[in-house]
């Protein structure tokens, strides 16, 4: 991504080395945001998603997001997703990618166990994607987990994103040519792809 030059005093080094560190940072802020509305797919994201997901500030998750879309790469899908404080949040989309038709079902938060730790929906269906891109192929442990995490935690996943995970496998599918680990991983993945099929269609 070009690397843009922002403001800075003329006659002062020190502005423009913050100048050239902050322009560099944006770059490298924008690069992790298109990775992860990549990873997403249709579903998207909200400014909080983002900010949540990559751990950065308010401000700096919807300034680098407006960025996007002033530059073509993001769009709003036109729809909207239900904060935790019960606001409604604009959901944004890859310029490339179909908006979807309706936000996701919200889905009554579960009383968290003494000494747990909360984690935000958004975090956890990133993880998803990502975690099934990385372990898909893996002759480990990870298939499994990720597989059975994906099931215990069902409740925060709409249908288009079970539908999407399914996707990601039948691309990893198609990309190693049938082969997904072992005869027996490859078994185990379609069956998972099978379930989460089954799962949207109930929704």
């Amino acid at each position: 991504m070009e690397q843009t030059t922002l403001p800075y005093v003329v006659s002062s080094d020190t502005s423009k080395s913050a100048a050239k560190n902050e322009a560099t940072k944006a770059v490298s802020d924008n690069e992790k945001i298109l990775e992860l509305f990549q990873a997403v797919g249709p579903t998207g994201l909200t400014d909080r998603e983002i900010e949540s997901a990559l751990k950065l500030r308010q401000s700096t998750a919807s300034a680098r997001r407006r960025g996007l879309v002033l530059a073509g790469l993001v769009k709003d899908s036109g729809s909207y997703r239900i904060t935790p404080s019960g606001n409604k949040a604009s959901v944004w989309v890859l310029s490339g990618e179909a908006p979807r038709t309706a936000a996701p079902k919200q889905v009554k938060r579960p009383r968290l166990r003494p000494g747990a730790t909360e984690v935000w929906n958004a975090d956890l269906r990133t993880l998803f994607f990502c975690s099934i891109r990385y372990s898909a192929g893996r002759q480990t442990y990870m298939p499994g987990l990720i597989q059975d995490l994906v099931k215990s935690h069902k409740h925060v996943l709409s249908a288009d994103d079970l539908r999407q995970l399914a996707n990601e496998i039948t691309t990893e599918y198609a990309w190693s040519n049938g082969k997904l680990g072992s005869d027996s991983d490859t078994k185990e993945w379609i069956a998972f792809k099978d379930w989460l099929l089954k799962e949207a269609a109930c929704r």
